[in-house]
């Protein structure tokens, strides 16, 4: 109290109410202290506070497009199984269908073979064995028939599963290669740039650009209010954060 109010300790100068007056002025001037702290800090606090907000609404953004991705994902993958299923069922179909026209010409073979043995051993004059061969050349020529209809239900069958092989084939590429969005010109492998770079795009929403075949700086600066329109509703974003965030402007300074 001596150093800040100038009263001495010396029991012998002893004042109550010089001393209490002097505790007051003192836990005053505290108090006023601890206010003007608390106001600095809550003013130093303030933009960290709304950056952490800006992250949070990021983080929500991210995962409503994550959980949106994922259904997207499995609708495109049940899509896939349904295409693949009814072509499987297709060829099974037709695979059969071969199958039964090749059981059905092996039994009427073998009914042509079990006539042509009666029949010869049934022949006893010359006019029977005119008639025999003659009888025996029409199935000479039907079973040759059969035999070349069986070939070609043998190269059906082969062409039918290569078919198949080549449709199921281009299906994985196509959903391997063909963009979903074709919104921007397209570029190569090796033009990317880190669009992370540019404010307010973050790893997933980098993702999901890549998705649309969005890749490089010079894309994003060439965007269009059509093709913000676009972006924006395949990506799921905050409508007219794009704009807000000028990633058109920024990334042509990048660029």
């Amino acid at each position: 109290m001596f150093a800040v109010k100038g009263i001495r300790t010396d029991p012998r100068f002893f004042d109550p109410h010089v001393r209490w007056m002097a505790i007051l002025e003192i836990l005053v001037m505290v108090m006023i202290a601890c206010l003007i702290g608390y106001a600095i800090g809550w003013a130093l606090r303030n933009e960290p506070v709304e950056s952490l907000r800006e992250i949070v609404a990021q983080l929500e953004t991210d995962n409503e497009a994550l959980l949106a991705s994922k259904r997207d994902s499995a609708e495109h993958l049940h899509l896939s199984q349904k295409q693949l299923i009814h072509a499987q069922q297709a060829f099974t179909l037709k695979l059969n269908n071969a199958k039964q026209e090749t059981d059905s010409l092996t039994i009427e073979l073998s009914k042509f073979k079990q006539e042509l043995t009666r029949v010869k051993e049934s022949a006893t004059t010359p006019t029977d064995l005119q008639q025999l061969e003659t009888e025996a050349g029409a199935l000479r020529y039907r079973f040759k028939q059969l035999e070349f209809q069986n070939q070609e239900l043998e190269e059906n069958n082969r062409k039918l599963k290569r078919e198949l092989e080549e449709s199921i084939a281009n299906h994985i590429r196509k959903l391997h290669s063909q963009p979903m969005h074709p919104f921007v010109r397209p570029v190569e492998m090796n033009e990317r740039d880190d669009l992370t770079l540019i404010k307010g795009i973050g790893p997933f929403i980098e993702k999901r650009l890549n998705m649309l075949d969005i890749y490089t700086f010079r894309q994003i600066s060439e965007f269009t209010p059509e093709i913000v329109e676009q972006v924006t509703k395949a990506i799921e974003f905050f409508p007219n954060r794009i704009v807000r965030d000028n990633w058109v402007g920024q990334a042509t300074n990048l660029l």
